[in-house]
């Protein structure tokens, strides 16, 4: 069981579409020269040099741990629901990093990108899990 943290309403038994977040990015003209978050560089970090991982903007993304959702939610997507999910595929490839590692001011973006792909900005908590899979809600947590 994992846990995904969304502005949309869904139900138990609903499916949450994999990509999402990548579509939005698309829209608002993710690029070499429009790459606020890091995106690009790490996805063609990935196409290069990590072919096998998954793609952010292609996937889900969940939390393993209720705490880490909350935290995140409260953070960063304060009013967001959080729902207990599933990937709807059986074991599919995922990839986990600590979300608050990146750091647009880092002095090397390249070098921060192959860190983040070769699992290195990994931490006890906060570590997001995403895969090329879509979610399966099981229910909306009381939180």
């Amino acid at each position: 069981m994992y846990f995904h943290v969304s502005d949309i309403s869904f139900c138990a038994g609903n499916i949450i579409t994999k990509g999402h977040y990548g579509k939005q990015l698309v829209q608002e003209g993710l690029s070499d020269n429009n790459d606020i978050n890091g995106e690009w560089l790490r996805e063609q970090k990935r196409r290069l040099n990590y072919p096998s991982k998954p793609s952010r903007l292609l996937s889900s993304f969940v939390w393993e741990c209720l705490d880490d959702a909350i935290r995140f939610r409260d953070s960063f997507r304060q009013g967001h629901t959080i729902y207990e999910v599933d990937f709807t595929e059986q074991n599919p490839l995922t990839h986990s990093v600590c979300y608050t590692a990146w750091s647009q001011s880092h002095p090397n973006l390249d070098l921060q990108a192959q860190e983040f792909w070769e699992g290195r900005l990994t931490y006890e908590s906060s570590n997001e899990v995403f895969a090329e899979s879509d979610l399966k809600v099981h229910s909306v947590t009381a939180y």
